[in-house]
């Protein structure tokens, strides 16, 4: 695995950038999760600020990231399915060249999945940010719970939405494959937190 002094998610381009950020110890410590779940939700209304302790996360973090920020117009499949690629290409090089005879829900997941199981030597970080854009697309929606039930456990997913996904959460978190992290009060600067960002 790289060393963080090297690891070349320092220069992923994709990954937003904020001012400065405090140290929300706490916080970390909880995102530290994605390292031991296959799939981590970090879902708050639109007032709490859940991208920047996320984005710093993955900025500190050793493992290669795709950042993923979803748009409305990727409430289409085919235009959800080439952003999903363009993003991993940065951590899974060469992911896109196969794809271009690939269509449906199903057979786009499957292909990334595929691809991420025969392809990684290392674990992954795969971000999608606003992830609310999909909600109530019905090939979107069925494109995200595919590949979160054949990702494989190289790639940990992480999901940023204002709502929650339209997935099966008990199961998931039930068996221990998801880490759900929602809700203001849990997201929101503590004192703690802010007496830290004055220091």
């Amino acid at each position: 695995m790289n060393s963080k002094a090297t690891s070349p998610n320092l220069h992923n381009p994709d990954i937003p950038v904020y001012g400065v950020v405090a140290d929300r110890a706490s916080l970390h410590a909880v995102l530290e999760n994605i390292r031991h779940h296959r799939l981590t939700l970090v879902s708050a209304p639109p007032v709490t600020a859940r991208q920047p302790p996320s984005a710093q996360f993955v900025h500190d973090t050793d493992l290669l990231t795709a950042w993923h920020g979803l748009q409305e117009r990727e409430r289409d499949l085919p235009a959800l399915f080439w952003h999903s690629l363009q993003a991993l290409e940065f951590a899974a090089p060469g992911i896109s060249v196969a794809a271009e005879s690939v269509t449906g829900a199903d057979e786009c997941a499957a292909y990334i999945a595929d691809y991420l199981r025969d392809h990684l030597s290392e674990h992954i970080i795969y971000v999608l940010d606003d992830l609310h854009y999909l909600a109530s697309a019905p090939q979107a929606e069925r494109w995200l719970r595919e590949l979160v039930r054949l990702i494989p456990p190289t790639c940990h997913l992480v999901l940023i939405s204002r709502a929650l996904p339209d997935l099966p959460l008990a199961e998931l978190i039930g068996s221990g494959a998801m880490f759900s992290l929602s809700g203001q009060e849990r997201l929101k600067f503590t004192a703690e937190d802010a007496s830290q960002a004055r220091q």
